[in-house]
C-alpha cells in the first residue's frame, strides 16, 4: 500500500528565453520548420526575432524526406536546437509531426497553423516572402 507520497516528475521545461528575473540560465535555440505541400524550409530564430535560413544539402528548400529527418536528428544530437516550431497548414503540420522521429517530436514546442503559399518556397524571391510572413507570425 502506498504511503501517499507524491513524487514530482522532473521533465525539462521549454525555455522561452524571456525569464522574469531578466537573466536566463539557459537560452532557447529555436528552429522553425515551415512546411507546404511536401516542401520544407528550416530557419533559426535569432535573438533579435529575425529568422535565418538554414540550407539543407546546399538548397534552401527540401522535400520532407529521410534526408531532412536525418538532418534534424543529427542537429538534435549536436544540440544545435532545443526547440522546434512547426508552421504550415493543418494537413502539412499533421504529416510533418507524424513523420518526425520521437527524438525530434519531443522538441516540438508549438504548431502554428498558418496558410503558406507554395510560391514562397521557390528561390530567390519566394524565400523573402516566406521569411517576412514567418517573422510577421512570430511578432504577431
Amino acid at each position: 500500500m502506498s504511503d501517499g507520497t507524491i513524487i514530482p516528475m522532473h521533465a525539462p521545461k521549454a525555455c522561452s528565453g524571456k525569464c522574469k528575473s531578466g537573466t536566463c540560465h539557459t537560452k532557447a535555440n529555436v528552429w522553425v520548420l515551415a512546411a507546404c505541400e511536401g516542401m520544407a524550409v528550416l530557419f533559426e530564430q535569432q535573438a533579435d526575432g529575425h529568422l535565418r535560413l538554414l540550407p539543407q544539402e546546399g538548397s534552401a528548400v527540401a522535400s520532407f524526406t529521410d534526408a531532412l529527418r536525418d538532418h534534424l536528428a543529427g542537429a538534435a544530437e549536436r544540440s544545435a536546437f532545443s526547440q522546434l516550431v512547426l508552421v504550415g497548414g493543418a494537413n502539412d503540420i499533421s504529416w510533418t509531426q507524424a513523420s518526425l522521429p520521437p527524438s525530434i517530436s519531443g522538441k516540438v514546442v508549438a504548431e502554428i497553423e498558418y496558410p503558406l503559399m507554395p510560391g514562397w518556397f521557390t528561390p530567390p524571391g519566394g524565400m523573402e516572402k516566406l521569411t517576412q510572413a514567418l517573422e510577421h507570425v512570430f511578432r504577431g
